[in-house]
Protein backbone atom coordinates (compact mmCIF):
# COMPACT_ATOMS: atom_id res chain seq x y z
CA UNK A 1 0.00 0.00 0.00
CA UNK A 2 1.24 3.61 -0.75
CA UNK A 3 1.06 6.29 1.74
CA UNK A 4 1.91 9.30 2.05
CA UNK A 5 1.97 11.77 4.87
CA UNK A 6 -0.13 15.30 4.33
CA UNK A 7 2.57 17.53 2.85
CA UNK A 8 2.29 18.65 -0.46
CA UNK A 9 2.89 15.48 -3.47
CA UNK A 10 5.15 16.57 -6.07
CA UNK A 11 3.66 16.22 -9.81
CA UNK A 12 4.25 16.90 -13.51
CA UNK A 13 2.96 20.32 -13.73
CA UNK A 14 2.27 21.51 -17.61
CA UNK A 15 -1.65 21.50 -17.55
CA UNK A 16 -2.06 18.16 -16.20
CA UNK A 17 -5.61 17.16 -13.51
CA UNK A 18 -5.05 15.91 -10.55
CA UNK A 19 -7.92 13.89 -9.05
CA UNK A 20 -8.99 14.07 -4.93
CA UNK A 21 -11.00 11.22 -3.73
CA UNK A 22 -11.82 10.24 -0.02
CA UNK A 23 -13.31 7.18 0.53
CA UNK A 24 -15.16 5.65 3.21
CA UNK A 25 -16.43 1.92 3.17
CA UNK A 26 -17.22 2.45 -0.56
CA UNK A 27 -17.12 -0.99 -1.84
CA UNK A 28 -20.79 -1.40 -3.46
CA UNK A 29 -20.44 1.48 -6.11
CA UNK A 30 -16.42 2.32 -5.92
CA UNK A 31 -15.52 -0.16 -8.87
CA UNK A 32 -18.23 2.13 -11.11
CA UNK A 33 -16.61 5.39 -10.07
CA UNK A 34 -12.69 4.26 -10.82
CA UNK A 35 -14.14 2.78 -13.65
CA UNK A 36 -15.06 6.10 -15.04
CA UNK A 37 -12.37 7.76 -14.33
CA UNK A 38 -9.87 5.47 -16.06
CA UNK A 39 -12.27 6.30 -19.29
CA UNK A 40 -11.81 10.09 -19.37
CA UNK A 41 -10.40 11.68 -22.62
CA UNK A 42 -7.93 14.30 -21.12
CA UNK A 43 -4.52 12.73 -21.51
CA UNK A 44 -2.91 13.59 -18.17
CA UNK A 45 -4.39 12.69 -15.29
CA UNK A 46 -3.91 11.25 -11.81
CA UNK A 47 -5.49 10.31 -8.02
CA UNK A 48 -4.64 10.91 -4.93
CA UNK A 49 -6.71 8.64 -2.27
CA UNK A 50 -7.85 9.17 1.27
CA UNK A 51 -9.43 6.51 2.57
CA UNK A 52 -11.21 7.55 6.22
CA UNK A 53 -10.94 4.95 8.21
CA UNK A 54 -13.12 2.22 6.40
CA UNK A 55 -13.49 -1.16 7.52
CA UNK A 56 -14.63 -2.84 4.40
CA UNK A 57 -12.78 -3.75 1.40
CA UNK A 58 -12.30 -0.36 0.16
CA UNK A 59 -8.58 0.33 -0.02
CA UNK A 60 -8.20 -3.71 -1.55
CA UNK A 61 -10.17 -2.35 -4.22
CA UNK A 62 -8.16 0.90 -4.74
CA UNK A 63 -5.01 -1.37 -4.53
CA UNK A 64 -6.46 -3.41 -7.88
CA UNK A 65 -7.23 -0.27 -9.37
CA UNK A 66 -3.44 0.42 -9.67
CA UNK A 67 -2.55 -0.71 -13.07
CA UNK A 68 -5.50 0.65 -14.97
CA UNK A 69 -4.87 4.05 -13.24
CA UNK A 70 -2.53 6.11 -12.36
CA UNK A 71 -2.78 6.35 -8.38
CA UNK A 72 -0.25 8.40 -7.18
CA UNK A 73 -0.95 7.77 -3.27
CA UNK A 74 -3.49 6.06 -1.44
CA UNK A 75 -3.55 7.62 2.17
CA UNK A 76 -5.02 4.93 4.83
CA UNK A 77 -6.09 7.16 8.32
CA UNK A 78 -8.53 7.45 10.94
CA UNK A 79 -12.07 8.91 10.05
CA UNK A 80 -12.05 12.94 10.59
CA UNK A 81 -15.37 13.14 7.96
CA UNK A 82 -15.74 13.80 4.22
CA UNK A 83 -15.41 17.59 4.72
CA UNK A 84 -11.51 17.65 6.66
CA UNK A 85 -10.72 14.59 4.75
CA UNK A 86 -11.16 16.56 1.59
CA UNK A 87 -9.42 19.45 2.96
CA UNK A 88 -6.69 17.10 3.63
CA UNK A 89 -6.13 16.02 0.29
CA UNK A 90 -6.07 19.61 -1.56
CA UNK A 91 -3.01 20.37 1.13
CA UNK A 92 -1.38 16.99 -0.35
CA UNK A 93 -2.77 17.91 -3.81
CA UNK A 94 0.08 20.29 -6.21
CA UNK A 95 -0.11 23.56 -6.44
CA UNK A 96 0.86 23.41 -10.32
CA UNK A 97 -1.86 21.58 -11.59
CA UNK A 98 -5.77 21.60 -12.23
CA UNK A 99 -7.66 19.47 -9.16
CA UNK A 100 -10.65 17.87 -9.27
CA UNK A 101 -13.06 16.71 -6.76
CA UNK A 102 -14.51 13.14 -6.37
CA UNK A 103 -17.10 11.66 -4.51
CA UNK A 104 -17.09 7.07 -4.92
CA UNK A 105 -20.28 6.55 -5.43
CA UNK A 106 -20.88 8.83 -9.09
CA UNK A 107 -20.20 8.07 -12.83
CA UNK A 108 -17.96 10.48 -14.39
CA UNK A 109 -18.67 11.55 -18.32
CA UNK A 110 -16.07 10.44 -20.29
CA UNK A 111 -14.84 14.44 -21.34
CA UNK A 112 -15.77 15.57 -17.46
CA UNK A 113 -12.08 16.39 -16.88
CA UNK A 114 -11.50 17.94 -20.45
CA UNK A 115 -14.73 20.11 -20.13
CA UNK A 116 -13.43 21.39 -16.68
CA UNK A 117 -10.23 22.38 -17.91
CA UNK A 118 -11.28 23.76 -20.39
CA UNK A 119 -13.52 25.94 -18.85
CA UNK A 120 -10.71 26.98 -16.68
CA UNK A 121 -8.44 28.01 -19.12
CA UNK A 122 -10.87 29.96 -20.91
CA UNK A 123 -11.48 32.15 -17.63
CA UNK A 124 -7.52 32.70 -17.62
CA UNK A 125 -4.89 31.85 -14.93
CA UNK A 126 -4.75 35.42 -13.36
CA UNK A 127 -6.91 34.72 -10.46
CA UNK A 128 -8.33 31.66 -8.58
CA UNK A 129 -11.03 29.96 -10.08
CA UNK A 130 -13.73 27.50 -9.30
CA UNK A 131 -15.36 25.39 -12.28
CA UNK A 132 -18.73 23.64 -11.20
CA UNK A 133 -21.28 21.66 -13.20
CA UNK A 134 -24.77 20.30 -12.97
CA UNK A 135 -25.70 17.33 -12.43
CA UNK A 136 -27.80 14.26 -13.34
CA UNK A 137 -29.36 12.56 -10.26
CA UNK A 138 -29.46 8.90 -11.03
CA UNK A 139 -30.88 5.75 -8.47
CA UNK A 140 -28.54 3.39 -6.78
CA UNK A 141 -28.89 1.24 -9.71
CA UNK A 142 -27.20 4.06 -12.57
CA UNK A 143 -30.40 4.91 -14.11
CA UNK A 144 -30.96 9.13 -14.68
CA UNK A 145 -34.20 9.59 -12.66
CA UNK A 146 -33.41 13.86 -12.31
CA UNK A 147 -31.18 16.71 -12.60
CA UNK A 148 -30.28 18.78 -10.11
CA UNK A 149 -31.76 22.55 -10.33
CA UNK A 150 -30.57 25.10 -12.97
CA UNK A 151 -29.15 28.34 -11.32
CA UNK A 152 -31.15 31.03 -11.84
CA UNK A 153 -28.47 33.75 -10.44
CA UNK A 154 -25.14 34.33 -11.17
CA UNK A 155 -22.60 33.30 -8.20
CA UNK A 156 -21.73 35.75 -5.34
CA UNK A 157 -20.36 35.94 -2.26
CA UNK A 158 -23.60 37.11 -0.88
CA UNK A 159 -25.28 34.06 -2.25
CA UNK A 160 -22.28 31.70 -0.97
CA UNK A 161 -22.81 33.14 2.69
CA UNK A 162 -26.83 31.52 3.00
CA UNK A 163 -26.59 28.92 0.08
CA UNK A 164 -23.75 26.21 -1.20
CA UNK A 165 -24.47 26.13 -5.48
CA UNK A 166 -20.93 24.16 -6.23
CA UNK A 167 -21.56 20.70 -5.49
CA UNK A 168 -18.12 18.89 -4.85
CA UNK A 169 -17.61 16.10 -7.19
CA UNK A 170 -18.41 18.84 -9.68
CA UNK A 171 -15.39 21.22 -8.84
CA UNK A 172 -12.40 21.97 -10.35
CA UNK A 173 -9.99 24.15 -9.31
CA UNK A 174 -7.13 26.25 -11.12
CA UNK A 175 -3.51 26.04 -10.10
CA UNK A 176 -3.99 29.63 -8.67
CA UNK A 177 -7.01 28.53 -6.40
CA UNK A 178 -4.78 25.57 -5.30
CA UNK A 179 -2.35 28.47 -4.31
CA UNK A 180 -4.89 30.38 -2.05
CA UNK A 181 -5.87 26.59 -1.10
CA UNK A 182 -2.06 25.92 -0.02
CA UNK A 183 -1.75 29.50 1.91
CA UNK A 184 -4.89 29.49 4.01
CA UNK A 185 -5.74 27.73 7.11
CA UNK A 186 -8.37 24.65 7.54
CA UNK A 187 -11.42 25.60 8.57
CA UNK A 188 -12.97 23.94 11.38
CA UNK A 189 -16.15 25.42 11.27
CA UNK A 190 -16.99 25.19 7.77
CA UNK A 191 -20.52 23.34 7.11
CA UNK A 192 -18.94 21.50 3.68
CA UNK A 193 -15.86 21.55 1.57
CA UNK A 194 -17.74 22.69 -1.36
CA UNK A 195 -19.68 24.97 0.67
CA UNK A 196 -16.24 26.55 1.92
CA UNK A 197 -14.64 26.30 -1.74
CA UNK A 198 -17.97 28.49 -3.27
CA UNK A 199 -17.05 30.81 -0.44
CA UNK A 200 -13.12 31.32 -1.47
CA UNK A 201 -13.87 31.56 -5.33
CA UNK A 202 -16.85 34.16 -4.57
CA UNK A 203 -14.62 36.36 -2.49
CA UNK A 204 -11.32 36.04 -4.38
CA UNK A 205 -11.77 34.62 -7.47
CA UNK A 206 -14.47 33.64 -10.05
CA UNK A 207 -17.01 30.47 -10.39
CA UNK A 208 -17.38 28.96 -13.79
CA UNK A 209 -21.03 27.24 -13.52
CA UNK A 210 -21.29 24.49 -16.51
CA UNK A 211 -25.23 24.04 -16.82
CA UNK A 212 -24.79 21.05 -18.73
CA UNK A 213 -24.93 18.00 -16.67
CA UNK A 214 -21.06 16.04 -16.41
CA UNK A 215 -21.47 13.65 -14.34
CA UNK A 216 -24.24 10.94 -12.58
CA UNK A 217 -24.64 12.22 -9.21
CA UNK A 218 -25.89 8.67 -6.87
CA UNK A 219 -28.54 9.15 -4.67
CA UNK A 220 -28.91 6.66 -2.18
CA UNK A 221 -29.48 5.70 1.85
CA UNK A 222 -25.73 6.39 2.81
CA UNK A 223 -25.40 9.56 1.21
CA UNK A 224 -23.33 11.81 3.17
CA UNK A 225 -25.26 14.85 1.35
CA UNK A 226 -27.85 13.83 -1.24
CA UNK A 227 -30.33 16.00 -3.65
CA UNK A 228 -33.15 15.11 -3.58
CA UNK A 229 -34.28 13.23 -6.99
CA UNK A 230 -37.69 13.98 -7.79
CA UNK A 231 -39.48 17.91 -7.60
CA UNK A 232 -41.94 16.35 -4.58
CA UNK A 233 -38.96 15.52 -2.68
CA UNK A 234 -37.03 18.43 -3.64
CA UNK A 235 -39.64 20.57 -2.22
CA UNK A 236 -40.01 19.11 0.85
CA UNK A 237 -36.41 19.05 1.34
CA UNK A 238 -36.57 22.84 0.83
CA UNK A 239 -38.85 23.38 3.45
CA UNK A 240 -37.12 20.61 5.82
CA UNK A 241 -33.95 22.88 5.41
CA UNK A 242 -35.69 25.98 5.97
CA UNK A 243 -37.10 24.81 9.32
CA UNK A 244 -34.33 22.81 10.83
CA UNK A 245 -32.51 26.35 12.08
CA UNK A 246 -29.09 25.88 10.82
CA UNK A 247 -28.82 29.57 10.08
CA UNK A 248 -27.88 30.13 13.79
CA UNK A 249 -25.91 27.04 14.40
CA UNK A 250 -23.95 26.59 10.79
CA UNK A 251 -24.18 29.17 8.39
CA UNK A 252 -23.35 32.02 10.83
CA UNK A 253 -20.51 30.45 12.69
CA UNK A 254 -19.14 29.26 9.11
CA UNK A 255 -19.35 32.99 8.02
CA UNK A 256 -17.52 34.08 11.07
CA UNK A 257 -14.75 32.00 10.85
CA UNK A 258 -14.31 32.79 7.16
CA UNK A 259 -13.52 36.38 8.35
CA UNK A 260 -11.56 35.28 11.19
CA UNK A 261 -9.21 33.37 8.59
CA UNK A 262 -9.22 36.17 5.78
CA UNK A 263 -10.20 39.46 7.26
CA UNK A 264 -6.77 41.45 6.08
CA UNK A 265 -8.09 40.03 2.45
CA UNK A 266 -11.97 40.71 2.52
CA UNK A 267 -13.16 43.64 0.39
CA UNK A 268 -15.36 45.81 2.28
CA UNK A 269 -18.29 45.02 0.49
CA UNK A 270 -17.76 41.38 1.93
CA UNK A 271 -16.93 42.08 5.57
CA UNK A 272 -20.28 44.68 5.72
CA UNK A 273 -22.19 41.46 4.01
CA UNK A 274 -20.93 39.07 7.08
CA UNK A 275 -21.55 41.91 9.44
CA UNK A 276 -25.13 41.88 8.15
CA UNK A 277 -25.30 38.30 8.95
CA UNK A 278 -23.38 38.62 12.78
CA UNK A 279 -26.12 41.94 13.59
CA UNK A 280 -29.44 39.68 13.15
CA UNK A 281 -28.99 38.87 16.56
CA UNK A 282 -30.53 42.39 16.93
CA UNK A 283 -33.94 43.45 16.43
CA UNK A 284 -32.72 46.64 14.20
CA UNK A 285 -30.19 43.78 12.68
CA UNK A 286 -32.78 41.26 11.70
CA UNK A 287 -34.71 44.46 10.22
CA UNK A 288 -32.16 45.37 7.99
CA UNK A 289 -31.46 42.01 6.66
CA UNK A 290 -35.35 41.41 5.67
CA UNK A 291 -34.78 44.59 3.87
CA UNK A 292 -31.69 44.02 2.06
CA UNK A 293 -31.37 42.11 -1.06
CA UNK A 294 -27.20 41.53 -1.12
CA UNK A 295 -27.52 38.53 1.29
CA UNK A 296 -29.76 36.46 -1.20
CA UNK A 297 -30.74 32.20 -1.83
CA UNK A 298 -30.81 31.63 -5.68
CA UNK A 299 -34.73 30.96 -5.64
CA UNK A 300 -37.16 33.61 -4.27
CA UNK A 301 -39.31 30.79 -2.14
CA UNK A 302 -35.97 30.09 -0.28
CA UNK A 303 -35.29 33.80 0.01
CA UNK A 304 -38.74 34.09 1.76
CA UNK A 305 -37.91 31.53 4.33
CA UNK A 306 -34.59 32.51 5.26
CA UNK A 307 -35.71 35.88 6.03
CA UNK A 308 -38.69 34.25 8.01
CA UNK A 309 -36.31 32.19 10.01
CA UNK A 310 -34.34 35.56 11.07
CA UNK A 311 -37.68 37.64 12.04
CA UNK A 312 -38.37 34.66 14.21
CA UNK A 313 -34.97 34.68 15.99
CA UNK A 314 -34.71 35.78 19.22
CA UNK A 315 -32.72 38.42 20.27
CA UNK A 316 -29.00 37.57 21.22
CA UNK A 317 -29.52 33.79 19.96
CA UNK A 318 -26.68 32.90 17.77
Amino acid sequence: MTTTSHKEIDAPGGGGATIVLSTFNGVRFLDELLRSLSCQNYPDVDLIVRDDGSSDATVDILERWKGRLRIRAIERAHNIGASQSFFRLLNMAPKDRFVLLADQDDIWYPDKVARAVAALRAAGDAQPTLYCARLAVCDSNGNVVNHSPLWPNPPSFGNALVENIATGCTIALNPAFMRLVHGSRVPKRAIMHDWWLYLMATAFGSVVYDPNPCASYRLHEKNVVGLPSNRIHWLASRIKRQRTGNFACRVLPQAMEFQEIFDDRLSERDAAAIAMLRDTVTWSGRWRFIRQDRVQRQFAFDTLALKALVAARRSGTR
